[in-house]
């Protein structure tokens, strides 16, 4: 699922539940007024005095308003429902954090060709070749071969002995796609600027 498709489901869901919220609302029966037999003058029937609210509203219990719902008990559900949701976007997030990336050759092993032909390549053309399936430069290795032997990383790629190395064409910090400069001839971050 795409995020802007995603994006829109949690929009119509929450839109959703907010309209089924307010729909329970308005269907709950208001509960009648109850007048208290003390504040009745002398000689009224009970019966006859329900229509009239006697009570004011600042002397009226907790418990006249126990059939609906306060403004106190609104602000407690959205907060709590505003902190649900932003949970549930955080775990959504760190799922899809952690969930494995398929295909573009990743630990997959890419045949590119002839090490000689390349590299021949690489010094004719003084610009590194891409490769879109490993989303990697390929450049001539221009430091020493002793050197090379020492980082392992170097030596499980074989560099000393090929001359080339393989670049990975995303920047680790951001992420962004680090183009080659034809007229600086290295890689310019467009992040950056570096």
């Amino acid at each position: 699922m795409s995020p802007t498709a995603l994006a829109a489901l949690i929009v119509v869901l929450t839109l959703a539940a907010w309209a089924l919220f307010m729909s329970f609302l308005r269907a709950r029966p208001e509960a009648a007024p109850q007048v208290e037999s003390s504040l009745l003058p002398s000689g009224v029937p009970a019966a006859s005095a329900i229509a009239v609210e006697l009570t004011p509203r600042a002397l009226r219990s907790p418990a006249d308003d126990a059939a609906g719902v306060t403004r106190r008990q609104f602000l407690n559900r959205a907060y709590f429902a505003a902190v649900l949701v932003a949970l549930s976007n955080f775990a959504l997030a760190s799922l899809d954090y952690l969930w494995p990336r398929g295909g573009g050759g990743l630990g997959a092993k890419i045949t590119l060709g002839d090490a000689e032909t390349l590299r021949n390549q690489l010094v004719r053309t003084r610009a590194p070749i891409f490769n879109s399936d490993g989303f990697f430069y390929l450049m001539t290795y221009e430091g020493q071969p002793a050197a090379a032997n020492k980082v392992p990383a170097y030596q499980t790629a074989n560099v000393a002995a090929t001359g080339l190395m393989a670049i990975y064409r995303k920047c680790v910090h951001l992420g962004c796609s680090v183009p080659f400069c034809e007229t600086a001839k290295w890689f310019e971050c467009p992040c950056h600027g570096s």
